[in-house]
């Protein structure tokens, strides 16, 4: 199936905004709204538009973002399995994704603290022995989702910050975002019944919960590849005290549309950037014009294709 300057652009305003009315995409698109109804009925139905998620502030709930870069020192291809199947099933695993370069695999952590994911490190020994063969590991600090804006210019922008003020959360309001964060959503009132919640106070708490900043928007998941992109991470490690290139290369990642999200993490890595590039040769252009635009405040870079989304669940059980 091909995607029409307009696919592209409604994909833009719906990715991070997934909620938004026939009436308003067609208004920002300029188009007709029988004409954007048909449009969003072919990208569902094509797969290209994924189901409608929750977009949860995971520092709000005073969880942090720890990723793991690992390779594996096992051949059997049975034993990796069960190892990817025995992460993949582990609540606080969120991401999980095949990778080439200089790691097999990555993982990301969401833990209240540093020594929950020791202990996920130290079942995994516990169940299939010393099988890490290398690994690398960094915590979140900062997170800027800037939206695909190579494919129109509707994307929104969301950043993400660890340490802020933690929400507090009442049973009701536990539940909803639980039931949330694995459930399609289709509308408020199939929430509220899933959950044997009065409408009204279904309502009452999903306000509250997206005023203070717990719930940011409602998002649509999109594949990179089946808009005709390849994902890269580029793991980047700065001289000295990395202050100083924080501020230029958040300045060069707004500026480079192929570059989706930019984030400052504290341990093997300072700062990752979350690249979709058409042509592959792309992702080595970036990289020099990064040169170019920080100068010497880089010391390494390591670009990391991404393969494959083994798992994929933003936040874990609340």
């Amino acid at each position: 199936m091909r995607h029409s300057s307009l696919d592209l652009l409604i994909i833009s305003a719906v990715e991070l905004n997934a909620l938004r009315s026939i009436r308003e995409i067609a208004y920002l698109t300029k188009s007709k709204e029988h004409r954007i109804r048909y449009r969003l009925e072919r990208l569902r139905s094509s797969g290209l538009l994924g189901e409608t998620e929750v977009v949860i502030d995971c520092g709000r709930l005073g969880l942090t973002h720890h990723t793991l870069f690992f390779s594996l020192s096992v051949e059997s291809l049975a034993v990796r399995r069960k190892v990817l199947s025995h992460l993949a099933k582990r609540p606080a695993v969120s991401w999980l994704f095949q990778i080439g370069g200089e790691f097999q695999y990555g993982a990301s952590f969401t833990t209240t603290t540093i020594q929950a994911v020791g202990d996920e490190l130290d079942i995994l020994a516990e169940t299939f022995g010393s099988v890490i063969l290398r690994k690398n590991l960094s915590s979140q600090r900062t997170f800027s989702y800037f939206g695909r804006r190579y494919l129109g210019s509707l994307s929104l922008a969301l950043d993400f910050f660890t340490g802020v003020t933690h929400a507090d959360l009442s049973k009701d309001e536990s539940r909803i975002l639980n039931y949330l964060r694995t459930h399609t959503i289709s509308d408020w009132a199939t929430c509220a019944k899933a959950l044997s919640i009065p409408r009204a106070t279904f309502d009452r708490h999903r306000i509250q919960l997206e005023k203070s900043g717990v719930i940011r928007g409602y998002s649509h998941r999109i594949d990179a590849l089946r808009v005709g992109r390849h994902s890269y991470i580029v793991l980047i490690v700065g001289r000295g005290t990395p202050s100083a290139l924080r501020a230029q290369l958040k300045t060069f990642s707004m500026r480079e549309k192929s570059i989706v999200y930019f984030t400052e993490a504290i341990g093997a890595w300072d700062f990752e950037l979350g690249v979709e590039v058409a042509d592959p040769r792309a992702i080595a252009e970036l990289c020099r014009a990064l040169y170019d635009s920080v100068g010497l405040g880089v010391e390494d870079i390591k670009i990391l294709p991404v393969l494959e989304y083994l798992k994929y669940r933003a936040v874990p059980k609340l």
